[in-house]
């Protein structure tokens, strides 16, 4: 078994003597002994029958600063406020192999973030929220009671709440159930429940091009006992 790596400046791959048979594989022993307690840092595949592939990954610190490619040499951003739109793959990150790990806020489901401490949690929820926040499509809202957590959001966020009295994110959250309430009258008059469809016609209604006069569901079937009386 061979070793390669990506780059050691940033990680090491190492070779891992393995024993192969009928029970799951077991790693009889790790080169480095910071590994040695940390399973996580182990990947065991097995890319066909009778092959078993083990790496080992070390963090080692970078030996030079490399500039962030969010920034241009001049220090300013190189996204700007509306430049993606919801349908947009939003890059989390890269994952061992160099391949980009993706999101797609428009056609995902509600998703739960989770992992153990310094796992990097609050960098994937910020990553979201900057996509989100310069998505033209898309109205980002904030509420945190900690100051430093929305301190980033004033700026491009559609609604941000750092109070600590429950008035203020009580207004917030009742405008979003206003504005609930109005585009699921939106999806009666349109008779339309796809996603897909509704941004346009919503915008055509906006204009008044179509759906004129108020807008409401329309009026539920009458009972057999009502239509006798």
């Amino acid at each position: 078994m061979s070793t390669a790596g990506l780059g050691d400046s940033c990680f090491r791959l190492i070779e891992l003597p393995v024993i192969i048979g009928d029970s799951p594989v077991k790693v009889v022993s790790i080169g480095f002994p910071k590994l040695r307690s940390s399973g996580e840092n182990i990947r065991i595949s097995q890319p066909k029958p009778g092959v078993i592939v083990a790496r080992g990954f070390r963090c080692e610190p970078l030996e030079a600063v490399i500039r962030s490619p969010l920034l241009v040499p001049d220090g300013f951003p190189v996204c700007r406020p509306g430049q993606f739109v919801s349908t947009d793959d939003v890059l989390l990150r890269w994952d061992e192999d160099d391949t980009p790990v993706v999101l797609n806020l428009a056609y995902s489901a509600h998703a739960l973030v989770a992992g153990l401490t310094r796992s990097g949690k609050s960098i994937t929820v910020n990553t979201l929220l900057a996509y989100a926040s310069l998505m033209r499509d898309v109205r980002l809202i904030v509420i945190d009671p900690n100051p430093v957590a929305v301190a980033p959001w004033w700026r491009t966020a559609y609604k941000v709440s750092d109070a600590i009295h429950p008035d203020e994110p009580t207004e917030i959250l009742r405008w979003v159930r206003e504005e609930m309430q109005r585009r699921e009258r939106l999806f009666w008059s349109g008779r339309t429940d796809r996603i897909t469809d509704f941004s346009p016609r919503a915008a055509a209604a906006a204009r008044g091009d179509r759906w004129g006069g108020e807008l409401r569901p329309p009026p539920r079937p009458q009972s057999p006992r009502m239509l006798r009386g």
